[in-house]
C-alpha cells in the first residue's frame, strides 16, 4: 500500500491576531525519498556512466524538481517509478568514492 502525503491546514497571523483573511491552506509533507541500490556502483572519472538507482519514495504526490548527485555534483535524475530511476555519472578530476544521493523539490 503506497503512504498518502501527509498536511497540516496553516494560516498567517500577524501580531498574534488573525490579521489576515480567507481559507486556511494546506502544506503537505513527504518522505525523504531512499537509495537502496546503485547499478553499476562505479564508473571512469569521464562520467557518462548511465546508473539505475533502486530505492524507495522517487515518484511521490506532489513533489516536483528531482535531483540526482553525486557528491556536490547535481545530475539529471529520471524517474521511472515509486522505485526506480535513472542517472548519469557527471565527470570528475580524480577518483574516489563519493555519496550519490536525490532531492524531491530542488533539495
Amino acid at each position: 500500500m503506497k503512504d498518502k502525503m501527509v498536511w497540516y491546514e496553516f494560516e498567517v497571523t500577524i501580531n498574534g491576531g488573525r490579521e489576515i483573511y480567507g481559507p486556511s491552506q494546506k502544506f503537505y509533507y513527504y518522505k525523504d525519498p531512499q537509495i537502496l541500490e546503485l547499478i553499476p556502483n562505479s564508473g571512469p572519472i569521464s562520467g557518462g556512466t548511465h546508473v539505475k538507482v533502486v530505492g524507495t519514495g522517487f515518484n511521490q504526490e506532489g513533489a516536483c524538481n528531482k535531483i540526482g548527485r553525486f557528491a556536490v555534483f547535481e545530475t539529471d535524475f529520471s524517474v521511472i517509478n515509486d522505485t526506480l530511476a535513472a542517472m548519469i555519472s557527471p565527470p570528475v578530476q580524480t577518483s574516489d568514492s563519493v555519496v550519490v544521493s536525490v532531492g524531491l523539490n530542488g533539495e
